[in-house]
């Protein structure tokens, strides 16, 4: 990601400075806004997801591997 686009992060090294937990908010650009927070965040993340994403299997499987709720 960091290699084919343009990324401008504002506030991490707020969020790193703060202790654990922290809430990251993104205001959803495209789909790919928690695959880019992801590869930014040097911490482990949890991803809140709808229900309706769990319901298409392929879909419902990756998320769960990254440990969405």
């Amino acid at each position: 990601m960091k290699i084919y686009n343009r990324v401008t992060v504002i506030g991490l090294d707020k969020a790193l400075a703060a202790s654990p937990p922290v809430i990251i908010a993104a205001n959803h650009c495209s789909n790919l806004d928690p695959i880019v927070i992801g590869a930014f965040f040097p911490r482990r993340l949890r991803y809140l997801a709808k229900s309706e994403l769990f319901n298409f299997v392929p879909l419902g499987l990756a998320i769960r591997a990254l440990g969405a709720v």
